[in-house]
């Protein structure tokens, strides 16, 4: 299965298989220690890749071969002639401190292919996009994926100044809970309740779940305990900045 993932990613358009050098074409700063990185060859080649997918960056800031690449969720929309992914500097962090600090625009970096299963599923007819911290990256593709399919949008963050993303095109109710300027972090089971009172509560509604792992786990627990059934996540860390 996994020789059949490479394969796969080869041969979509733009594809390739095992790390790839390519250049950094723009860097912005898109919110409070938050960067957003263009990768492209200037080939005027398009990259195709499902919504939601990750593409991994390799870097030996120390030069002794001991890091692993990392995850960034790709923040382009498929098909366009580059790969953006966005990246929050994190205290201590070897890779998103010399992202943020060393690397600049004319910078050849190893990229693996974008890979990753958190993706939309062909049966979601309404959905529900709820989203924390450095979370709402997937958010983004996904946006555009389901357009009017998107009930409602729910995105937690410590600020406005901190929020990478908005939801400025969906047409649907959406919420920014900026802890600063609402009393601290919601209460997930009073959010939850007021997310299915949103919608009705309807139970089949599919979620879609990204952020610190603290918020998706309970998160996904009160929804669960609502008799929701169709949860999809995946977790970002570190814990929602405070």
């Amino acid at each position: 299965r996994e020789e059949e993932l490479y394969v796969e990613a080869e041969n979509k358009e733009g594809g390739w298989r095992g790390l790839q050098d390519m250049k950094v074409v723009a860097i912005k700063d898109v919110a409070t220690d938050t960067k957003e990185f263009t990768f492209s060859n200037e080939d005027g080649k398009k990259y195709d890749f499902t919504a939601g997918q990750f593409m991994s960056v390799k870097i030996d800031p120390n030069g002794d071969g001991l890091i692993s690449p990392r995850h960034y969720t790709i923040t382009s929309a498929p098909g366009a002639p580059h790969l953006q992914c966005t990246v929050k500097r994190l205290p201590g962090g070897v890779v998103s401190e010399h992202l943020h600090d060393k690397v600049k625009v004319g910078d050849t970096l190893q990229v693996h292919p974008p890979f990753g299963v958190f993706t939309p599923r062909e049966d979601s007819e309404k959905v529900v996009l709820l989203s924390a911290g450095v979370g709402i990256t997937p958010m983004i593709n996904f946006s555009r994926a389901f357009g009017d399919k998107v009930a409602l949008a729910v995105h937690v963050d410590r600020n406005k100044a901190a929020a990478a993303f908005s939801f400025d095109n969906l047409k649907c109710p959406k919420t920014m809970h900026f802890n600063d300027e609402n009393g601290g972090e919601p209460k997930l089971d009073e959010l939850v309740n007021k997310v299915m009172s949103a919608i009705g509560d309807d139970v089949s509604t599919h979620f879609y779940v990204c952020g610190p792992p603290t918020f998706m786990d309970t998160a996904i627990a009160q929804l669960k305990a609502k008799g929701v059934t169709n949860v999809f996540s995946e977790a970002f860390g570190p814990e929602l900045a405070r």
